[in-house]
């Protein structure tokens, strides 16, 4: 009974805990032996691929050739790719179908993209949520700087809108409106990562700044053109 390639044992994993495979040690396991010249025609038919699918190439086939020194100080070039799972994928779509190895790639490497793409998912949806958590935060500590720069309760609400201004010069309703987002929901539970981790960076900054010019950047805010990089 035949055994499966093991691709996980060729894997490899950079200092930034990102996997890839060596294209040399892919090859014998799909069934390409030590051809590489047929193996690399299978590689630049996945970089076709992976153009044509809207991905950069440098994001997933990564050159790692080197010169090998021969007899009388000749060099010759060793050619090798580092391959995303991605990658991996896209070469075994485009490798030889009657090879019973390719199959088993195409098998594992279609599951495992899956995965790992759903992994991702779920490690940005926590990013984000941790992210969220940490601007409620900056705002609670806002508020306490803000009140003790004489920002009234009743006049909070203006002191939020100047920050908005600042930052997208747009207010906290002209900006659910132009994102579509419904009065009844909140608008920091439907922007971005990035967008919240601004408003966290404007929070911080203004914090700092109430905390030690006081009722001064209430002032400033309260102009409608005014940055919150505040000079």
């Amino acid at each position: 009974m035949e055994t499966s390639p093991d691709f996980e044992s060729i894997k490899q994993t950079n200092v930034y805990k990102m996997e890839f495979w060596s294209a040399r040690d892919l090859m014998p396991l799909l069934g390409y032996g030590r051809k590489w010249q047929n193996f690399m025609n299978v590689i630049e038919k996945a970089i076709t691929a992976c153009e044509e699918s809207g991905n950069r190439r440098e994001d997933h086939f990564t050159d790692a050739s080197k010169g090998i020194v021969g007899g009388k100080g000749s060099v010759t070039e060793w050619k090798d790719y580092l391959l995303s799972r991605f990658a991996c994928y896209l070469v075994a779509q485009n490798g030889d179908p009657r090879k019973p190895e390719i199959a088993a790639a195409q098998a594992y490497f279609a599951i495992a993209t899956r995965a790992h793409e759903i992994h991702e998912l779920r490690r940005q949806q926590e990013d984000r949520l941790e992210m969220r958590l940490k601007v409620s935060e900056s705002f609670k500590q806002l508020g306490k700087a803000a009140q003790g720069a004489g920002v009234q309760s009743a006049t909070f609400g203006i002191f939020v809108d100047a920050g908005y201004l600042g930052l997208h010069r747009h207010t906290l309703q002209e900006l659910k409106e132009k994102k579509g987002i419904a009065d009844s929901e909140d608008y920091l539970d439907n922007i971005t990562h990035a967008e919240l981790s601004a408003i966290d960076f404007k929070n911080t900054l203004t914090e700092g700044k109430l905390t030690s010019e006081g009722s001064l950047v209430w002032m400033r805010l309260r102009r409608p053109t005014t940055s919150l990089a505040i000079k």
